[in-house]
C-alpha cells in the first residue's frame, strides 16, 4: 500500500471544506433537511427547505465527482447508479432527520445529532462507491478499523462539546440567577452557545471527510490510473481558484435570492481611551465584535458577540480578557485611591510602582498573597458579594475567619449592596446560609 501523495489530496481537502464551509454560513451546521420549520408557513420556510435541499444534492455530487473519478467506470452507468444513490442517501437522512423531534434537553440532542451525522457521513461514503468499494481483488476497505476511529471520535467530541454546551448554559443560568431582569441578559448568552457549537460541529465533519477520503485514497492508490501531470502546482491553483470562484457565486446567489440564515456582515468596534495626565491611573478599552445572520422579513439579527476588555494603566495596556458577566453596569469602581475593581471579574492595584490586574476566575487557584487578601475583605465589606463569591475557596483556606463573618453579615443585611445592587438579595442569603451551614456549621 503506497503512501498518499499530497498534491493529490489537496484539492479533494479544499473541496471539502468548502462543503462544510457553505453548511456553516448558510446556517445548516447540522445538515438537516427536515426542522421545525417545514411546521411554519411563511417565505422563508421556502428559502430554508430550498438551502438545505441545494446543499444537500452539492455535497453528494461533491462527493460522487471526488470518490468515482479515479476509477474507470462508464459514464451511463454513473448517471444509472446516481439517481438510486441518491434515493438511499435522502431517505438515509430523512431518517436521521427525526432525531430533532425528539423531546430531550439541547445537551442531549446535541450528543445524539452528532452521533448519527458521524454515522451518516460513514454510510453516504459507503452508497456512493457502491460496486467501486472494494475496486481491487486483492484488498478490502478496513470497515472495522474505520468503525473503531468513528467510535473514538464520537467518544471524544461529544464529550469536548457536551462539556463545552454544559459550561455555557451553566453560565447562563447562573447569571439569570443572580439578575433582578432577565431582561438585562445580553444576546451574546443566548447566541453564542448556539453559534460556536455550530462551528465545532462543521469543523469536525470536516475532519470526519477527510480521514474517510485518505482511507479510500489510501487503498486504491495504487491502482490510480491518472496521469502525474493532473497534479502539477498550476493545475492545483487553477483548481483551488474555481472551487473558490464556485463557492464565492454561491455565498452571492444566497445572499441576494434567498438570503434567510446566511451570515450577512461582520461589525468590530473598539473604543480607545487615552490618558493626558502626568498621573497614571487604571482604565479600560472595549473591543467589540459581532457577527449578524439574515433573519426573518429581511433583518439582520445578532448570532454572536464577543467583548473584550483591555486594562490600561495611564497608555499602556496591561491585559486583557473576555467581558463575560452580565452586568448593567460596565464601568471601572474604585474602592479606594489604591483599589480598582471592574464589574465583577478583575481587580487592579499597584504594588511598588507596578501595576498588578487579577482577575476573579484565578484567585482560588492563587497562592496566599497579603497585598491580594487585604484587597478581598475591602471589597467584599463595602458589598461587593460577586468577589465573595468568586474568591470562596481561597478566603476558606487563608482567611476563615474572615469568611465567617462576613458569611453572617451577608446572610443577615449587615452589609450594604450599594456595589451588587444587580444581584438578587435572596440569591445572597440564600448563598450565604447554605455556606454556613457546610463550612461553619457553628455558625448556624
Amino acid at each position: 500500500m503506497k503512501k498518499i501523495h499530497i498534491k493529490r489530496i489537496i484539492v479533494p481537502v479544499f473541496c471539502l471544506f468548502s462543503i462544510e464551509f457553505l453548511y456553516f454560513i448558510f446556517g445548516v451546521p447540522t445538515k438537516n433537511i427536515f426542522d421545525g420549520y417545514l411546521f411554519q408557513f411563511c417565505k422563508e420556510t421556502i428559502q430554508m427547505l430550498f438551502t438545505r435541499c441545494f446543499l444537500f444534492l452539492l455535497s453528494i455530487l461533491t462527493l460522487n465527482v471526488l470518490l468515482i473519478s479515479k476509477n474507470k467506470v462508464d459514464i451511463t452507468d454513473l448517471f444509472v447508479d446516481f439517481p438510486r444513490k441518491l434515493i438511499k442517501i435522502f431517505v438515509l437522512r430523512m431518517i436521521i432527520d427525526l432525531s430533532v423531534l425528539l423531546p430531550i434537553s439541547s445537551i442531549q440532542l446535541f450528543t445524539i445529532q452528532t452521533i448519527l451525522n458521524t454515522l451518516y457521513l460513514y454510510l453516504l461514503f459507503v452508497i456512493i462507491m457502491g460496486k467501486h468499494l472494494s475496486y481491487s481483488a486483492n484488498k478490502r476497505f478496513p470497515h472495522k478499523q474505520l468503525l473503531i476511529a468513528f467510535i473514538l471520535s464520537i467518544i471524544l467530541f461529544s464529550y469536548i462539546g457536551v462539556y463545552w454546551l454544559k459550561y455555557r448554559y451553566d453560565l447562563t443560568q447562573y447569571n439569570i440567577l443572580l439578575e433582578k431582569y432577565v431582561i438585562n441578559i445580553p444576546d451574546n448568552f443566548l447566541f453564542n452557545v448556539e453559534f460556536e457549537n455550530d462551528l465545532l460541529s462543521s469543523v469536525y465533519y470536516w475532519i470526519v471527510s477527510i480521514i474517510l477520503y485518505l482511507m479510500y485514497s489510501k487503498q486504491q492508490n495504487s491502482d490510480s490510473r491518472v496521469s502525474s501531470n493532473t497534479y502539477t502546482v498550476p493545475v492545483l491553483i487553477v483548481r483551488c481558484f474555481l472551487c473558490v470562484l464556485g463557492v464565492t457565486i454561491l455565498v452571492i446567489f444566497k445572499s441576494l435570492c434567498f438570503p434567510y440564515g446566511i451570515i450577512s456582515h461582520i461589525s468590530m468596534n473598539h473604543s480607545n481611551v487615552i490618558s493626558y495626565s502626568d498621573i497614571k491611573e487604571f482604565d479600560v478599552n472595549h473591543k467589540q465584535l459581532k457577527i449578524y445572520r439574515v433573519s426573518y422579513n429581511n433583518n439582520d439579527k445578532c448570532c454572536y458577540s464577543k467583548n473584550i476588555v483591555e486594562v490600561m494603566y495611564g497608555n499602556d495596556k496591561i491585559k486583557e480578557f473576555e467581558d463575560y458577566i452580565v452586568n448593567t453596569e460596565r464601568n471601572l469602581k474604585k474602592i479606594n485611591n489604591e483599589l480598582t475593581i471592574y464589574n465583577g471579574q478583575a481587580i487592579m492595584y499597584v504594588v511598588g510602582g507596578k501595576p498588578v490586574v487579577i482577575l476573579a476566575k484565578q484567585i482560588n487557584y492563587m497562592e496566599q498573597d497579603d497585598y491580594l487578601t487585604n484587597a478581598l475583605k475591602e471589597i467584599i465589606q463595602k458589598g461587593n458579594f460577586e468577589y465573595l463569591e468568586c474568591s470562596y475557596e481561597y478566603l476558606k483556606k487563608y482567611s476563615p475567619d474572615f469568611l465567617e463573618k462576613v458569611l453572617s453579615d451577608f446572610f443577615y443585611g449587615t452589609l450594604s449592596n450599594d456595589f451588587s445592587d444587580n444581584i438578587d438579595i435572596d440569591y445572597i442569603r440564600s448563598f450565604s446560609k447554605s455556606h454556613l451551614s457546610l463550612d461553619f456549621k457553628d455558625s448556624e
